[in-house]
């Protein structure tokens, strides 16, 4: 198979000068593994958590959950995960299939705060169809899919622009964790910062934006309380802080748990001993580089996460 050629249309920055850029680029294009041979490298590898393949392998777990009714109601439900789910995989393959079985499907507009949604192959489930997307976070992001009508902002949690009642519901995965901390990751220079206290502020902007009787679906990681340098941990008093914050709502949590054997339902008790792994928290200059540090039990990330979902009251 040879790398596809490129027209040698004249041009203002010269003929050949393009043609050779545009062969460099196909070169590179068609030198680079495919999805499959990267699973495949990933398994062969041990599947290390975030060694390359990892991010396909798990996007390919939430896909076919997903796809799975039998799955997604065992999520909508609260019932227990099947014995190894999710083994050596980050929190979002509970995380995603939790707030999506319990998105309603009817029309109207919903926030994704934090833009954990922003992959074609979720943005591509049918549920989008009726519902009027729009993704929040502080930066542009390489992934944008403008032309599928979804209306993408980018603005600090803590002080949005939109009206009171916009929404009709509001989706926040993983990210409150993230502010009043160091997010030049995300949004680069002059994100750094150390205000803990701020998700307050960013909960209470998202009861703002949404309508009476809407729906928020928040996940944050649970377990022993640590302020580190890009998020922090919650635990059961942090939670309470964070419900507070948003005012009056009905609520309800559900906490899922990891360790050997993989995700699991659990009750808040069996979490409070839950650890964040600590090197994948770090600023990324002081991340450790291939070969990844592999966990005694096979952990991503998180070690616990606590579910919300709050139906707002007033």
């Amino acid at each position: 198979m040879k790398p596809e050629s490129a027209a040698l249309s004249p041009g203002p920055e010269g003929s050949w000068r393009r043609a050779a850029r545009e062969l460099r680029a196909a070169f590179r294009r068609w030198k680079r593994p495919s999805h499959e041979q990267r699973l495949l490298a990933f398994e062969r590898s041990g599947s290390v958590p975030w060694s390359d393949g990892y991010a396909i392998h798990r996007s390919r777990v939430i896909a076919s959950t997903l796809a799975d009714e039998q799955a997604m109601d065992v999520f909508r439900r609260g019932q227990p995960l099947p014995a190894g789910f999710g083994y050596g995989l980050d929190e979002r393959c509970v995380e995603v299939p939790w707030v999506l079985s319990r998105l309603s499907r009817e029309t109207g507009r919903v926030l994704d705060a934090g833009s954990a949604l922003n992959f074609l192959y979720l943005l591509e489930l049918p549920l989008w169809r009726q519902i009027d997307l729009h993704i929040l976070t502080l930066a542009p992001e390489t992934n944008c899919f403008w032309q599928r009508g979804i209306s993408y902002l980018f603005e600090d949690l803590r002080d949005l622009p939109q009206r009171d009642g916009l929404y009709d519901q509001v989706i926040s995965i993983s990210t409150l964790e993230h502010v009043g901390f160091d997010n030049r990751e995300f949004a680069g220079a002059g994100r750094l910062e150390f205000r803990p206290e701020d998700f307050r502020r960013a909960v209470s902007e998202l009861a703002r934006v949404l309508k009476v009787g809407g729906r928020a679906l928040m996940t944050v990681p649970y377990g022993v309380p640590e302020r580190l340098s890009g998020h922090q941990v919650f635990d059961a008093q942090g939670l309470t802080n964070l419900v507070d914050a948003f005012g009056p709502a009905e609520s309800r949590l559900s906490h899922y748990r990891y360790d050997e054997k993989g995700w699991q339902l659990a009750g808040p008790e069996a979490c409070t001993d839950r650890r964040f792994v600590d090197w994948i928290s770090r600023p990324p200059a002081e991340r450790a580089r291939s070969p990844f540090p592999v966990q005694p039990d096979g952990a991503a990330a998180a070690r616990s996460v606590a579910c919300i979902e709050l139906v707002k009251t007033a």
